[in-house]
């Protein structure tokens, strides 16, 4: 004997996938914050896989964003945290495949450079160094420290961008003994700046 038709209807909720990019990046002590999202509603836990470069500060977690402080013990090579990122719909509770987003953190760039005396009217470049390659300089503030009797110095001038890796500029002093003049300068490399 046959009875009536039953319907059962089931919902098939979608499994989540994680929208981000894979790759990310950070200076050295900055706050990452990455802003979790999915292709549908969802919560997040994460966890730390390999990480390069004795980075330090990364940990496990939850939450809508991954938001930690990570430092890089060397200024002169980036290392790397992957964090592994597993969405959980909102709706029906369905988990998504772990997802790998892979974060580099570059070293901030540490400059040097050696003092040089130089003639009065006589161009003569001071080469900028730094621990990190590809770095970039700036130069701002040129101050007179030791004012030279009887004159002072002249021709020092700030450089706001594209500077390149030497100080050359021709100073003339219009004084009777020696002057100093001092200049701060900025390195900065993968973007990120240095003291």
């Amino acid at each position: 004997c046959a009875g009536s038709p039953y319907t059962i209807t089931v919902t098939v909720n979608p499994a989540p996938v994680v929208t981000n990019p894979a790759t990310t990046s950070v200076c050295n002590g900055a706050t990452l914050n990455i802003n979790l999202t999915a292709s549908v509603a969802s919560s997040f836990s994460w966890t730390i896989g390999t990480i390069t470069g004795s980075i330090t500060g990364a940990t496990a977690g939850s939450g809508s964003t991954i938001n930690q402080v990570l430092t890089n013990p060397s200024n002169t090579t980036a290392g790397t945290v992957q964090y592994i990122v597993t969405p959980t719909s909102t709706t029906g509770s369905c988990p998504g495949n772990p997802y790998t987003i892979t974060d580099s953190v570059n070293p901030k760039p540490v400059g040097s450079a050696s003092p040089h005396p130089i003639c009065s009217g006589i161009t003569r470049s001071v080469a900028l160094n730094s621990t990190a390659s590809g770095t970039t300089f700036t130069w701002t503030n040129p101050t007179i420290i030791t004012t030279p009797t009887g004159g002072t110095i002249t021709g020092f001038s700030n450089c706001a961008s594209a500077c390149g890796t030497t100080i050359a500029q021709t100073l003339t002093n219009t004084g009777t003994t020696n002057g100093v003049i001092r200049y701060t300068v900025t390195p900065t490399a993968n973007g990120c700046t240095g003291s």
